[in-house]
């Protein structure tokens, strides 16, 4: 089953040292859900001027359980 995560770029300063990738650490079953989950916390690093951009990115996973 696909499932899709939320990655986030975010750069705090002008310096390659100053980003870092986050990874939402909710999967959810449609990429629809992703996205607004995800526009809602770039949002929120932009209101706090942090420079963001981010994708949900597809997972393929097998078993049961998530």
């Amino acid at each position: 089953m696909t499932y899709f995560v939320a990655v986030a770029f975010m750069c705090i300063g002008p310096l390659a040292s100053d980003c870092r990738y986050a990874v939402r650490p909710v999967i959810t079953a449609s990429k629809g859900d992703c996205e607004v989950k995800l526009g809602n916390q770039l949002q929120v690093f932009r209101s706090r001027k942090i420079f963001a951009v981010g994708s949900c990115v597809p997972v393929e996973m097998d078993g049961e359980n998530t």
